[in-house]
């Protein structure tokens, strides 16, 4: 159900609890809309909040282990949720995977209060696998190359005019 998830009230909770709020997330979600997700992402943003992967981020910079804001950030609040079967991945489980890069440079994270936390490392989402099917792939790093394809021209275009080149 979605009518419940009020933008502005959710809103106004986070902000009146920025001791304990650190985000708004909505998890598996698998409806035929996305007003659910909208809902939350447009509260996050009315709140100041970016998203989940810049709050791991966050408490990666602060000294947390890469496994433990995996876990505190999955398998952790599945049970909160009252979703025990989501987070982890026994045999038989339901299977969203994301697989994520950390980034090396030199990053900024704005805290609940706006100040700056200087950072050097930052978790960048790769690939999305929801029910063993790809759903985001942000460097095509599950695709063949366009130079072992051959030539793959429209039709009408002419041999040559769509492969994929370098220049």
């Amino acid at each position: 159900m979605t009518e419940d998830m009020d933008p502005k009230a959710t809103d106004d909770a986070a902000l009146s609890n920025k001791q304990h709020v650190i985000g708004i997330k909505t998890a598996h979600y698998a409806a035929p809309n996305w007003i659910a997700v909208d809902r939350a992402v447009e509260a996050g943003k009315i709140a100041g909040m970016k998203d989940m992967l810049n709050v791991m981020s966050k408490f990666l910079n602060m000294g947390m282990s890469l496994d433990d804001v995996i876990t505190k950030s999955s398998w952790n609040p599945a049970p909160q949720i009252k979703r025990e079967e989501l987070g982890h991945l026994p045999a038989g489980a339901i299977a969203d995977i994301a697989v994520l890069r950390v980034a090396k440079g030199d990053f900024g994270f704005v805290d609940v209060y706006g100040a700056r936390m200087k950072g050097s490392q930052k978790l960048v989402a790769e690939l999305t696998l929801r029910d063993g099917k790809v759903v985001w792939d942000l460097n095509g790093i599950t695709r063949e190359d366009g130079d072992k394809l051959g030539d793959y021209s429209p039709p009408g275009m002419g041999a040559g005019t769509g492969r994929c080149r370098e220049g």
